[in-house]
């Protein structure tokens, strides 16, 4: 009993240090970095010292421990990317929370109030209401999408679809197209035969699908698709990728980039955002983690990430890294919290679920 509590008071101290920096307020947005201060000191003073392996960190201890070891590669930035990395594995190492039961579709409403209040102090309220899902337009467009559509996918799983239509509604507004495209992803995987799904979340299969996508990434910088991207959708590829061609490009020259020399190691931790302040002369993400572990870890310790996190022993517990996976392909979420906590959340209750079952 004093075990279940412990890990309650640990879930609302984390589900209220992320809300308050999510906030944004001055320098109240910073607190959740505090968190592994905050979630140690729990654990330390309450009884039952004693931590339990969690198989949902596997692939990020990988990512996390290689970057320690490259750590000077990028200074600064390589510091605070480890930071970042360790709130979330820090926090879900000291606690397992797939012990209590935990209502995501509250901390759902805690997001969606803050999304409101987003939507106020942006000006959004008063002002004509701007939406389009090709140009990636919307007078709500926030981060949110992220954990709205990580909600949606948890619910869908579970096949409650009126909370997965509801938190889906919300990763709409909020428009990030990654986000609708991972959601909608997951409802076709759960109506499809079981065999189908075994088949297509396989470890190997997404070894494929990772492997594949870098070289489309590769020859998508340089230009290979770009006719038919102009004729068939009537914008630049540039455009279409909201300038992530250019800025995949510059990192790849800048880089002297050969397959063959970024099969075993890479340039090492954030020396990416190095190497593109330099170009931009301002701090800029990569916007693809599954890229940005190739080029700074090499194609090797790539495949050995999307190889844990889709080493589940069933298929009910690989379909929420699936759309984290999707997530990966087109932006930086490794270091957002309000991403990486709700799906360890959300995937501690899929393992309360579908482990015992």
């Amino acid at each position: 009993m004093m075990s279940i509590e412990k890990e309650r008071i640990a879930l609302f101290a984390l589900v209220f240090m992320l809300a308050i920096s999510l906030i944004g307020a001055s320098y109240a947005r910073y607190l959740i970095y505090t968190a592994p201060v905050v979630i140690f000191f729990i654990w330390l003073t309450t009884p039952g010292l004693r931590i339990k392996f969690n198989p949902d960190l596997i692939p990020f201890y990988i990512i996390f421990i290689f970057s320690l070891l490259t750590i000077h590669a990028g200074g600064v930035e390589g510091i605070k990317t480890s930071i970042f990395m360790g709130v979330y594995i820090i926090t879900f190492t000291l606690f397992d929370f797939s012990k209590i039961s935990i209502r995501i579709d509250r901390i759902g409403l805690v997001l969606i109030l803050i999304f409101i209040l987003h939507a106020f102090i942006g000006g959004s309220a008063g002002d004509a209401v701007e939406f389009s899902v090709l140009d990636s337009k919307s007078s709500f467009e926030s981060t949110l999408a992220f954990p709205f559509g990580l909600i949606s996918s948890y619910y869908l799983i579970q096949r409650q679809y009126i909370k997965g239509i509801f938190f889906g509604l919300f990763a709409l507004l909020g428009l990030k197209r990654i986000a609708l495209l991972g959601v909608f992803v997951i409802f076709i995987l759960i109506l499809a035969p079981k065999k189908i799904q075994l088949l297509l979340v396989s470890k190997l299969s997404m070894v494929i699908v990772s492997f594949v996508y870098l070289i489309f990434v590769v020859s998508f910088s340089y230009g290979i698709y770009d006719q038919y991207i102009l004729n068939y959708f009537g914008i630049t590829a540039n455009h279409l990728s909201q300038g992530r061609q250019l800025l995949w490009r510059n990192l790849l020259d800048y880089s002297n980039f050969d397959f063959l020399n970024f099969l075993f190691i890479g340039l090492g931790n954030s020396k990416s955002i190095i190497i593109l302040q330099d170009i931009y002369g301002s701090r800029v993400l990569l916007h693809s983690d599954i890229f940005l572990i190739y080029i700074e870890y090499g194609l090797i310790l790539a495949m050995l990430f999307v190889i844990t996190l889709f080493a589940q022993k069933r298929i009910e517990l690989s379909l929420l890294p699936v759309f984290l996976f999707i997530l990966f392909l087109t932006d930086n979420v490794l270091i957002y919290q309000h991403v990486m906590i709700l799906y360890l959340l959300c995937q501690s209750q899929l393992r309360r679920i579908y482990d015992s079952a």
